[in-house]
């Protein structure tokens, strides 16, 4: 017999994995809301992929309450995204599991930290326009002209 859906609160280790993994940002692509702001209030969202009760978003009655209450079945983000992946056409699990292996790969693998720190200068600077041709040949060490 299979036991009766219910939302259990996740352990205090699944919690502590979600936070370390999150980068105390929203998993939500391109989301830079912060998930716990300075006072130290935790002002996120956390979220079900497959939900944890018959009736919510992606509900999945193969799973066991412990299956739906583990770090791999929930996400944190903000409100407005946690409210937009209640679109389950749009938001499948498939696309929510991306989300999040995506968001968690970017804090948990030390190359892709090491990559988004690393800028192109190449981009800030905007080349100047030789004003001047005899000063650019002097500059050059083309003194005669």
């Amino acid at each position: 017999m299979a036991e009766k859906a219910k939302r259990l609160t996740p352990t205090p280790e699944t919690l502590r994995e979600l936070f370390l993994k999150s980068g105390n940002l929203c998993a939500f692509p391109g989301c830079s809301e912060l998930m716990m702001n300075a006072e130290g209030e935790f002002v996120g969202q956390l979220c079900h992929i497959e939900a944890a009760e018959e009736g919510g978003e992606r509900f999945n009655p193969k799973m066991t309450n412990e299956e739906t209450r583990a770090a791999a079945n929930l996400m944190l983000m903000c409100y407005p995204h946690h409210v937009k992946t209640n679109d389950v056409t749009a938001h499948t699990v498939e696309r929510l599991q991306k989300f999040k292996a995506d968001h968690e790969r970017r804090f948990s693998d030390p190359q892709y930290a090491m990559l988004e720190k690393l800028n192109d200068w190449t981009t800030v600077d905007q080349p100047t326009v030789v004003q001047n041709l005899r000063r650019m040949c002097r500059s050059a060490g083309l003194e005669r002209f």
